[in-house]
């Protein structure tokens, strides 16, 4: 695993539970709620004590390391060289 793709969902995950955190205290707008709807959807509720806040931490970042995973399986494929730069050596 490389350690990138670590700390980036580490960062992306601090970042979505300090948005669900703090926009449970406010209004939204439309498009405002609708990612926060979300958000609490797949990491869960705004967290009030340690123990929850780890839990729900833990999900948003196993949810960015799933989301990255599958951004390197489609990118795979094209980081290979085709046929014509292997013959031609480009």
């Amino acid at each position: 695993m490389k350690i990138q793709k670590i700390i980036n969902s580490a960062i992306f995950a601090t970042q979505d539970r300090r948005f669900v955190n703090k926009a449970s205290k406010i209004s939204l707008d439309k498009v405002g709620s609708s990612v926060y709807e979300s958000l609490r959807k797949s990491t869960g509720e705004p967290a009030t004590n340690f123990k929850d806040g780890y839990i729900a931490w833990k999900k948003a970042y196993n949810s960015h390391m799933n989301r990255l995973d599958l951004v390197d399986f489609i990118n795979k494929p094209f980081k290979k060289k085709s046929l014509l730069a292997r013959i031609f050596k480009f």
